[in-house]
């Protein structure tokens, strides 16, 4: 019986044909990846072939055997005559998409196998949580497959119309707003599938922007938000709803030291919130399945995470790689629920080494991909974090680092950290 997860006669089929025409070599490319071929010889000339491909060189019976020989791998696959073998294997470059189709689809069932093999071993040993070994076993299945050039590929005719149409929608927002009237000049709205990253040092503003946001969405905008913090209680997030929407001290709340103007603030907003759709995690061993179970459970509008590097990584690797897994997952959600999802960050001490204190972009990278996989980056700055005196007290600079399809620039805030909430400098 035919073994399903192998099929070495198409993967000659597949390099053959490309050995003898352009065009199939051309299809293969979005189909076909080295690790689909199961004989490892031919994982060797595919990537022997790829990079001559890549390089704008041709592939055919002259080259190949040129480039194989050159990296010492000639012999090592079976020589010329393998070479010519193949040849006569790829008499069918018409045939060429359903054979690489065949060796990408025995490839992904292959890496699925091993990646269950994996878990079901870490499963049997018992050496990690339940909860990680769900985290461990999604990471690889996704690292298992990866869908083709060909599957992300589509016709622009199948989707022209949508654009057009969400073009002549002019009285409705493009997204989500920030809660910020002086962002909109230049901050664009948050859209679906977009992962945005709020960043800063220790105690600058990030948890505070992050429940503006939550709030905003929820009880300005009238929409769906799961507010999700790695590091406080659901208690405090509440305090901190409370203070900001009646604005009413935070220190008083905490103190339960209320006056009755206070009681009265604090029940009109009370109302408010409680009619707002805003659900409150507070779990600290959050892993990317988790967040995806209950953005499945509620379907939010937005989901805002306080903060990344406290999420629950693969414990198998080594502390960045899983940061970028991690980040990579919150994106792939983003997109999968059509959703966008703000994170908070924290940077590292670069600025507190500088003359400027001003953070910069670059103060991002040591911690992995999170630059990379985020749409859009803002820094915060608090010119009084550093100096108490500054003539600058009190405000809050909101730096657009990074936005894909819009600018970069500087907006300038003012902090109520007294009321847990940021507002507009005309305010």
């Amino acid at each position: 019986m035919p073994d399903p997860q192998t099929n070495p006669d198409a993967e000659k089929a597949v390099l053959g044909a490309c050995l003898n025409s352009p065009a199939a070599m051309a299809t293969a490319v979005t189909v076909v990846r080295p690790e689909d071929f199961y004989v490892p010889a031919h994982e060797t000339i595919w990537d022997a072939m790829l990079s001559l491909h890549d390089s704008g060189q041709s592939v055919d019976e002259h080259t190949l055997p040129a480039a194989l020989k050159r990296s010492g791998d000639l012999q090592r696959v079976g020589g010329l005559l393998v070479i010519a073998d193949l040849i006569g294997a790829g008499i069918n470059p018409a045939a060429i998409r359903e054979h690489a189709r065949i060796v990408a689809e025995t490839g992904v069932l292959r890496r699925m196998t091993m990646a269950g093999q994996r878990v079901t071993q870490l499963a049997s040993d018992g050496a990690i949580s339940p909860r990680e070994l769900a985290a461990l076993a999604l990471a690889e299945i996704e690292a298992a497959y990866r869908p083709t050039v060909d599957e992300r590929a589509t016709r622009v005719s199948d989707f022209i119309d949508d654009v057009i149409d969400d073009l002549e929608q002019r009285d409705q927002p493009s997204g989500l707003e920030w809660p910020y009237r002086t962002t909109r000049r230049c901050l664009n709205p948050l859209t679906p599938g977009q992962l945005i990253l709020v960043a800063a040092r220790p105690g600058a503003g990030k948890s505070v922007m992050c429940v503006d946001l939550a709030r905003d969405v929820a009880i300005r905008q009238g929409k769906s938000v799961i507010l999700w913090s790695l590091e406080m209680s659901r208690e405090e997030i509440l305090k901190r709803l409370l203070a900001a929407e009646s604005r009413v001290h935070l220190s008083r709340i905490q103190a339960r030291d209320l006056t009755a103007e206070d009681w009265d603030r604090i029940a009109k907003a009370t109302v408010r919130i409680r009619e707002a759709d805003l659900h409150i995690v507070d779990d600290p061993t959050a892993t990317v399945s988790d967040i995806r179970a209950a953005i499945k459970t509620h379907q939010p509008d937005l989901l805002v995470l306080d903060y990344v590097q406290l999420g629950t990584m693969n414990p198998k690797v080594e502390r960045r790689q899983g940061l970028e897994e991690f980040t990579r997952g919150l994106k792939l959600t983003a997109k999968a629920a059509g959703i966008p999802v703000v994170t908070a960050a924290q940077l590292g001490r670069g600025p507190e080494m500088r003359v400027d204190h001003t953070p910069l972009l670059s103060d991002l990278r040591e911690s992995g991909s999170l630059e990379n996989d985020a749409d859009t980056v803002v820094l915060l700055y608090r010119p009084d974090y550093y100096e108490a005196e500054s003539p600058r007290a009190g405000e809050l600079d909101l730096i657009v680092a990074k936005q894909r399809n819009g600018p970069t620039d500087t907006i300038a805030l003012v902090h109520q950290l007294h009321y847990s909430r940021i507002v507009d400098a005309a305010a």
